[in-house]
């Protein structure tokens, strides 16, 4: 019975295998019953530089899935030739429109900045250029050293784009670029903070990793203790000067007031006429007292008169009795 079953069992297992695969098989083979919608856009065909204008050999069109079209793709030939490249373009990239200058603008820097930003230079050496490895498109934070506190720096700006390194715009492979300056995408305020923070020292740039857009919340910087207002210094106190000991003033001295003597008054001339007499002379008033005659000095001798005779007929006179006059 058993030896009976066995083919039996075996061409079912065969049957469901056959069937199986016809199943898998005609599964594969059917036509998907929606299709998906595609968009026709314009690609680069080869690689194109910054700063070089689009023509008809340069771009193709192509259908992508719709779902997959970037914003801004370009879907008319009109809309790319004649206009120049502002970054770097590679074979198979979707030409877009803010990867494209307008038509007759000139070339260079100022189609680059966005706008209401601004172009603003830094000038850079080996080390704070980082080595001459800041290219275009890159990002960096400004800083500048503390001259008043070594060992630290302050964050001037961060997360700010690079424009230009020198005058070279578009980044090149594997290599640094040797430049003395760094062109900055800033706004009008930042120009006036990196203005302002040149005039204080040199800057220094640190550069950003890829889609590092974080901005560091720094604490603010410590304010420098005021130094101590300088003591007043002491007044100079006078110095005592020594007295000499003077003598003790004499006591006033009481002086009776002396009324003056009243004037003598000059006496008056009276003239006397009486009759045929000669007129006569007489002073009115008191007369002057008579002015006293000097001593006599001791080696002076009055001489004594001697008693005189006029022709004998005089006796002698005494010399003593005889008055003297007055004056």
């Amino acid at each position: 019975m058993m030896n009976g079953r066995a083919p039996v069992l075996l061409g079912l297992a065969a049957l469901c295998g056959l069937a199986a695969m016809w199943g898998v098989r005609s599964l594969l083979n059917r036509e998907p019953s929606t299709e998906i919608p595609k968009t026709l856009v314009l690609v680069a065909n080869r690689e194109i530089r910054v700063e070089e204008t689009l023509t008809p050999e340069m771009i193709e069109p192509k259908e992508i899935p719709t779902a997959m079209v970037p914003s801004g793709a370009l879907t008319d030939m009109k809309q790319a030739v004649d206009r120049w490249a502002m970054i770097r373009m590679l074979p198979g990239d979707v030409i877009l429109d803010g990867k494209l200058a307008q038509k007759g603008t000139p070339t260079g820097m100022i189609a680059r900045i966005t706008p209401g930003m601004r172009a603003f230079a830094v000038p850079v050496d080996e080390q704070t250029g980082v080595s001459g490895f800041i290219l275009p498109d890159y990002r960096v934070d400004v800083l500048q050293p503390r001259a008043d506190m070594p060992g630290r720096a302050k964050v001037v700006l961060e997360n700010i784009r690079v424009l230009a390194s020198g005058t070279v715009f578009e980044s090149p492979e594997d290599r640094s670029i040797e430049a003395r300056t760094v062109t900055l995408e800033v706004t009008p305020d930042q120009v006036q903070t990196l203005a302002s923070a040149m005039q204080e020292g040199p800057l220094t740039l640190s550069l950003r990793g890829l889609n590092d857009t974080t901005i560091t919340a720094v604490e603010p910087e410590p304010e420098p203790e005021p130094e101590p207002e300088p003591l007043p210094e002491p007044e100079a106190q006078p110095v005592p000067v020594p007295v000499p000991n003077l003598p003790p003033e004499p006591p006033p001295v009481m002086t009776e007031m002396v009324e003056p003597a009243p004037a003598n008054e000059a006496p008056r001339r009276l003239m006397i006429f009486a009759g045929l007499r000669a007129p006569r002379m007489h002073l009115v008033g008191p007369k002057p007292e008579p002015t006293p005659e000097p001593p006599p000095q001791a080696a002076e001798t009055l001489e004594a008169r001697r008693p005189f005779r006029l022709d004998g007929l005089m006796p002698a006179i005494d010399a003593n009795a005889i008055p003297s006059p007055p004056g």
